[in-house]
């Protein structure tokens, strides 16, 4: 595995606002993946996390906590690390642990979608978030992205 950006492994606060989201990532350590609590800090790279998995001809990036302008670099350099393979069919964004991202997130989606798909594999959305998905179908990305959650089509 492999994680882009920095996190923060501590107890959140429970004035922090973001106490959910401890759970969500206890349940996120799920398939063997180690995965650490993020507490928002004053540095904005504190705010999420980014990591990378390769099972077989699969890469998995997952992305959780508030991805703004400080994620941009890790998740470029998630997806620049999925398609630096030469045996890929399908990478998978898990978006279930996201609570906000900014518009860059979402040209990013866009953007890592034409790069997967120019290999020859395809880009999957999974486990999207409420917040995800309502972000997703109000700025229409949800037509062009391919979703394999259950939650998505409720």
């Amino acid at each position: 595995m492999t994680t882009f950006g920095r996190t923060t492994a501590r107890a959140l606060p429970s004035s922090v606002g973001l106490q959910p989201l401890v759970s969500e990532f206890q349940r996120a350590g799920r398939d063997g993946a180690t995965v650490a609590g993020v507490a928002k800090s004053p540095r904005a790279e504190d705010s999420y996390r980014c990591t990378l998995q390769r099972r077989g001809r699969t890469a998995e990036i997952m992305l959780a906590g508030e991805l703004d302008l400080a994620a941009d670099h890790a998740l470029y350099e998630a997806i620049d690390g999925a398609l630096d393979t030469v045996d890929l069919d399908e990478v998978s964004v898990d978006l279930g642990l996201v609570g906000f991202a900014q518009s860059s997130t979402l040209a990013w989606l866009v953007r890592a979608d034409d790069r997967v798909r120019s290999r020859g594999a395809v880009m999957t959305v999974s486990d999207c978030s409420t917040r995800m998905c309502d972000l997703l179908r109000l700025t229409g990305f949800d037509a062009q992205l391919t979703f394999t959650d259950a939650h998505w089509r409720r």
